[in-house]
């Protein structure tokens, strides 16, 4: 006997289906279905799991998405359900509150969690009537493959920590959304058990399966249709187990931190000082910004390397493979959001924290093949890093997996050494030179004429170069912070063998790269006259630009001739922080020539 007589219960029922799809349509952003079912489809015929989906329309599609992601998001607390898009690790966001729960797990093939009791018996009743109503489909005793999920170690263990929760993980209700999805997929059964017609029947079994299979396989990890949904983001597999920590909860860049408030209280009154006793020769204009050779000490005689230089060697190589047009655009969608809120800022705390995403996400932007200057996107990286707050906790957003070195490319080998000039910047040392050292040691091996599987070519050329400057960079900032007393500041190891002498080889690239762009290399070299010196008590907050050293350590240039840095084509100098009072333009600007990690 059918759940619901004939007559003028049928219609009512047919009036409450069409008006609730029409409520759903518009609550979980699914378009604008059509007033009767879509078209039939054999659903008769379906046997066993797991089942097609090319039967589902728009609509439908989006019903399944909204049903996933409202299933993510009671066991996620950083995520939205109610997102249009698909849920990814680059959607979490931060909450105010001490609530941080990763309930989700990556180890199949799909993104699998657990639900409360009350969905869970719902959905279990819903499918003893599919049952019933599909006799030729294969028996799914979802009670049976529930019992034997929750005795799985992973699911015990995330059970606990949600418990230990203080607030609700699901902030957004979307827990009563699952509940209000699934209430629909009933009334859509029960529309469907008192039709007769199997044109209106398939359609209502269509728009209750598109709920069910996306949250039954979300709870049981089995696999019970074709979909996509639930494993597109199976890269962030190795991204969430180093993220993850033992209590299941998200250390990665959207971590929840305290918020930093400020009273409002009057400024901190100036200490008075008084001046010193100096001859004062002629009157001071404040108009006129003193020289800078005046105020910052020569450390070293630099020779810059432009970006157009590098780009050129670095785009020689016609081999790289680009990336595929969904990465790139993430990348870029994320930069757009990180940038968005930079500006959104309206205390230190906040721009200091907006600065590091913008600089995480500037980093991922020059991941893809597709960045027409990935030297240019790591200065600015570095850059913003250095606006952020130092120390403690903020080295997370620069936290990533390491590949291996016989597979790592020259593009992941550049990222890597963005990652350490930003870690730099906000003087995680240490860090900062392990990743140096990695990289190092992995050009060597390419440099290497032994090591046939390791091969040489313009990219690692610039490799090789960019090693160089990140190696002295850091021991520059190591010096700095010890000059100032910075406690904070950890000591600089000891380098590796070999660390050295790879360095002072992209040493030499770097001046043979300069010299076949402005100079003719001979023999001998003329030693460049600069009176624009690099700023050393400047180190710990300004990203160090890419220069070959004449003075250092490696290939020496001795020579009795000097000529002026105005007769090359290239400057001489630094590229300052942009800051406000720094903005002057002095004649045509050109763009940035010189490139920051």
């Amino acid at each position: 006997m059918g759940l619901v007589k004939e007559g003028a219960k049928s219609d009512t029922f047919n009036v409450a289906v069409i008006m609730s799809r029409c409520l759903a349509s518009t609550i979980f952003q699914a378009g604008s279905p059509p007033v009767k079912p879509s078209s039939s489809v054999e659903h008769d015929m379906w046997k066993t799991f797991p089942l097609p989906n090319e039967w589902q329309t728009d609509f439908e599609k989006k019903l399944s998405l909204k049903a996933y992601n409202l299933c993510v998001a009671c066991c996620v607390s950083g995520f939205s359900g109610w997102e249009t898009e698909e849920f990814s690790v680059d959607k979490l966001r931060s909450r105010n509150d001490d609530t941080n729960f990763f309930g989700v797990t990556f180890a199949n093939r799909h993104v699998v969690g657990f639900l409360s009791e009350e969905i869970t018996s719902s959905i279990s009743q819903q499918w003893r009537l599919v049952q019933t109503m599909l006799p030729n489909l294969e028996a799914l005793d979802f009670d049976a493959h529930l019992e034997g999920r929750k005795e799985a170690e992973w699911y015990q263990k995330v059970i606990d920590s949600a418990a230990q929760q203080k607030g609700r993980v699901s902030r957004f209700g979307e827990d009563y959304g699952i509940k209000s999805l699934l209430s629909f997929s009933m009334l859509c059964l029960i529309a469907a058990d008192a039709k007769e017609n199997q044109h209106d029947q398939g359609g209502f079994m269509k728009l209750s399966l598109s709920i069910l299979l996306p949250i039954t396989q979300f709870i049981i990890d089995k696999h019970v249709w074709v979909s996509n949904i639930g494993a597109e983001n199976q890269d962030e597999k190795d991204e969430v187990e180093y993220y993850l920590d033992d209590n299941y909860r998200w250390m990665g860049q959207t971590k929840t931190t305290k918020v930093v408030t400020f009273p409002s209280a009057p400024p901190r009154p100036i200490v008075y000082q008084p001046p010193q006793q100096q001859v004062q020769t002629q009157p001071i204009n404040p108009f006129i910004r003193p020289a800078l050779s005046a105020v910052r000490p020569k450390i070293s005689k630099l020779i810059k390397v432009p970006t157009s230089i590098l780009l050129d060697e670095w785009n020689k190589d016609e081999s790289a493979k680009l990336s595929t047009a969904a990465e790139a655009e993430r990348a870029m969608k994320k930069l757009d959001h990180a940038m968005k809120n930079l500006r959104k800022s309206r205390t230190l705390n906040a721009l200091e924290q907006s600065s590091l995403d913008v600089s995480a996400a500037l980093i991922d932007v020059a991941a893809t093949e597709e960045c027409y200057n990935p030297f240019l996107s790591l200065q600015q990286a570095a850059m913003y890093a250095e606006l952020g707050s130092k120390l403690g906790s903020n080295d997370e957003p620069f936290k990533k997996c390491i590949p291996s070195k016989e597979k790592c490319t020259p593009l992941e080998a550049l990222v890597i050494l963005g990652r350490a000039d930003c870690l730099r910047a906000i003087h995680f040392l240490q860090e900062a030179q392990y990743l140096c050292s990695w990289v190092i040691s992995v050009c060597r091996l390419h440099r290497d004429r032994l090591e046939a599987t390791f091969l040489w070519n313009d990219r690692w050329r610039v490799i090789g170069v960019l090693c160089y400057v990140t190696k002295v960079t850091i021991d520059r900032t190591g010096e700095h912070l010890q000059h100032t007393n910075n406690k904070a500041a950890l000591t600089l190891r000891k380098w590796e063998n070999g660390a050295e002498e790879e360095a002072n080889r992209g040493k030499s690239d770097a001046l043979i790269l300069v010299g076949t762009e402005s100079v003719e290399v001979g023999n001998e070299m003329p030693q460049i006259k600069d009176d624009v010196g690099v700023n050393a008590a400047n180190l710990g907050n300004e990203s160090f630009m890419p220069y070959a050293s004449q003075n250092g350590d490696g290939l020496d240039i001795q020579s009795g001739n000097e000529i002026d840095a105005d007769q090359f084509e290239f400057q001489l100098g630094e590229l300052p922080v942009p800051v406000i009072e720094d903005a002057e333009m002095d004649g045509e600007y050109e763009g940035i020539q010189v490139i920051g990690i």
